[in-house]
């Protein structure tokens, strides 16, 4: 699951950061599943997960989120400065008005930082759930409620967001690319899957041959959706994608028996594929500030192909180099307290 993360982290940059003409089309189908894939990951562990263990984590979610508005901020301060602006306009303008705030509380649209949707949304499930497993108390969670809540959202959400695009009808993103219609459908799907996860692969008896068959349809049916009517935010391909990819990723938990550096590698991939989710629109900005203007007089009309992958790298070499930083501080905190507790 960390591998599948990180190579979904990596088609939302895609998504975002656009190829020309149809390959941004070709691409923008097979990168419909990343979103979706988040949800499910994170309701999948969660999963028998107390009021305590949600506290904790949705504090980290919490944690992010100001993380990644303060090295926007930052960056956002030494850029302005490089480039001969001011600081103190820029600062004013990322104050967010009245209205904006409505729409992060209502809708979670960050306009500062588009791509913050998808953590305050998910701010927003583990609250949901610490709600729904506090209120059963020492009793046994019945998810079964929780089930039914996120099939009828969902209902909307596949209405909204995938049937109505399919026909030419356009609906705001904001009314179902939410915590509400997309955020807890996914959520709740990953709890689903995790509770029954042996029944579904023996009743149906999935094999690794089967799973990976649907994997394959589910990306073949993405690509004929976006051909033949047009795709929303997630196509009916990319829905059986996220199931049999989960169902695959239960069944098989490692790519590899080795427990040395393959394991520590990939151990870091879930840090990594949150940092480039986070950071990512950071680094266009860098590259189309300082990098773009170079590409362009190297490689010409080719750039705007360069351009995805370009960003990309800026964004792992940075996820990677926020990894270490934050390890570091982690471990130095670690050591300051055992210093003074002696």
């Amino acid at each position: 699951m960390e591998c599948c993360k990180l190579i979904a982290a990596v088609f939302v940059v895609f998504n975002h950061v656009e190829f020309p003409g149809e390959l941004n089309g070709l691409v923008n189908s097979l990168s419909l599943f990343a979103v979706p894939i988040f949800f499910t990951i994170s309701g999948y562990f969660n999963f028998g997960a107390g009021p305590e263990t949600l506290s904790r984590r949705l504090k980290h979610l919490l944690q992010l989120y100001v993380t990644a508005i303060v090295v926007r901020l930052l960056l956002g301060c030494l850029f302005t400065e490089l480039k001969g602006g001011s600081t103190v306009v820029f600062l004013r303008r990322f104050l967010p008005d009245l209205q904006e705030i409505g729409n992060w509380l209502i809708f979670q649209l960050d306009n500062r930082m588009a791509q913050l949707w998808y953590l305050a949304s998910a701010c927003f499930c583990y609250w949901i759930l610490r709600c729904y497993v506090r209120f059963f108390g020492e009793e046994p969670v019945d998810y079964r409620p929780l089930y039914l809540v996120g099939l009828s959202l969902f209902s909307v959400f596949f209405a909204l967001g995938m049937l109505a695009p399919a026909i030419g009808m356009e609906v705001p993103y904001p009314l179902y690319r939410n915590a509400y219609f997309m955020g807890l459908p996914f959520f709740t799907l990953g709890i689903f899957i995790h509770a029954y996860q042996e029944r579904i692969l023996k009743q149906f008896n999935l094999t690794t041959r089967k799973q990976l068959l649907w994997i394959g349809w589910g990306v073949l049916l993405g690509i004929l959706q976006w051909k033949a009517i047009g795709v929303g935010q997630v196509s009916i391909g990319a829905l059986l994608e996220v199931i049999a990819l989960m169902l695959f990723m239960i069944s098989h938990p490692k790519l590899t028996g080795d427990t040395g550096v393959w394991n520590g590698l990939i151990s870091k991939f879930g840090a990594w594929s949150t940092y480039i989710y986070l950071f990512h629109m950071i680094m266009l900005g860098v590259y189309l500030d300082f990098c773009a203007s170079s590409v362009v007089a190297a490689l010409g009309e080719w750039e705007p192909y360069v351009r995805p992958f370009a960003v990309t790298v800026l964004s792992f070499l940075f996820a990677v180099f926020f990894e270490r930083g934050a390890f570091l501080i982690r471990k130095m905190r670690r050591h300051l307290k055992y210093s003074r507790g002696r």
